[in-house]
């Protein structure tokens, strides 16, 4: 065998190897990918709540006693936005320990708690401008209520034509205002420490500390330090009385504040407000509090080692169907990770983290080869 060809041998050989291992690399991920499309979906399926919509009887024509159901007495079958794309905007910010929203309404003893934490106004916003991007950074002082158990709120107002969430203020309009909570201290399960010691070495230098999986007698409030913030800013019409669990799951209460009922999160519908059909409501601007890219490594113990820590909460704006995508995978992660324990929690968040950490472009590839190994 000639010198050259005796070079190229082991060359071939070698790119060989390597477009074995590329190939074996991405068949991992695809296995990754398709494991969490599996848990995503069979959360979603068995584990969420059905609805509990009645559906109309329907009268057969000709029945003597038939009668047309009234469909002001059922949801909307669709809903459109209550606010038109181009409005102008303002959001308002406020952190606060009220249990019910009475930001501006609050007793004394609850304002003097409250007055060291973070409120400020992002102003001259355009509703359905994909460019507007907002941040806003602080340090937290901690109430000795949230540090002993208690909860903290984040109180956005989203207000048009100039409105104010302050019903003492004169520009007060609760006709023109939006008001949405996020809690900012998720009680979850307290992760246990266990210390490990080199026995061989007998020094304390050597002693390494190591989590093990959660307590379940131990729910404490914890704390993750970057909160974001998406309004869907497009004029979706969506089909109100067929939205999946995980878009259609809203928490309505009282508001002491604006005189109307808050809903956390989702699509909130205008109340008494339809068209002259009355199957077509009205909803509005939708805010959500993207948390799928929360790691549990990330959230922080609240007590009294932790009197204050950081907050970075970002603004931006999302699609309707990217705001459906993100809230159906959420929900699917929650609940796999609350029926399957602590274990299953930490092996879907390393398939958060290999989202994270992967190039968009395997991602993409790798759906395509999961597809593919599904039909």
């Amino acid at each position: 065998m000639s010198e050259p060809q005796r070079a190229a041998a082991p060359a071939a050989a070698a790119a060989g190897q390597q477009e074995q291992s590329t190939f074996k690399r991405f068949l991992g991920i695809a296995q990754q990918m398709f494991f969490m499309w599996a848990i995503t979906n069979l959360a979603t399926k068995y584990f969420s709540k059905p609805s509990t919509t009645p559906k109309p009887v329907a009268s057969k024509p000709g029945e003597p006693n038939a009668q047309a159901v009234n469909p002001w007495l059922l949801p909307p079958a669709q809903a459109v936005p209550a606010w038109p794309l181009g409005q102008e905007l303002d959001i308002h910010v406020h952190l606060t320990t009220a249990p019910h929203g009475q930001v501006f309404n609050a007793p004394n003893w609850q304002k003097k708690q409250d007055k060291d934490l973070p409120k400020f106004i992002w102003s001259n916003l355009t509703f359905g401008d994909y460019n507007a991007a907002f941040k806003a950074e602080f340090d937290i002082k901690f109430p000795s209520s949230v540090l002993n158990n208690g909860s903290l709120w984040m109180d956005v107002f989203l207000a048009k034509d100039g409105a104010s969430p302050d019903p003492f203020n004169p520009a007060f309009a609760p006709e023109n205002i939006h008001h949405v909570r996020k809690l900012l201290t998720p009680y979850l399960p307290r992760v246990k420490v266990r210390k490990e010691k080199n026995l061989l070495s007998g020094s304390k230098a050597d002693e390494t500390e190591e989590e093990e999986p959660e307590e379940a007698d131990y729910i404490v409030p914890h704390y993750h330090r970057n909160i974001t913030l998406a309004l869907v800013s497009d004029a979706a019409k969506v089909p109100y009385a067929a939205l999946p669990p995980a878009v259609a799951e809203c928490k309505p209460y009282f508001s002491q504040d604006v005189k109307s009922l808050i809903v956390v999160a989702v699509v909130a519908l205008l109340p008494d407000k339809r068209d002259e059909t009355g199957t077509q409501g009205f909803y509005m601007p939708i805010v959500f509090p993207n948390e799928f890219w929360h790691l549990r490594e990330h959230y922080v113990e609240l007590n009294s080692t932790t009197p204050s820590l950081p907050i970075q909460i970002v603004f931006q704006p999302m699609s309707y169907i990217k705001f459906q995508m993100f809230a159906a995978m959420t929900s699917g992660f929650k609940e796999a990770a609350k029926q399957q324990g602590g274990s299953a929690g930490a092996e879907l968040d390393e398939l958060k983290r290999m989202l994270i950490e992967t190039n968009p472009w395997f991602l993409a590839l790798t759906g395509l080869v999961s597809l593919l190994h599904v039909l």
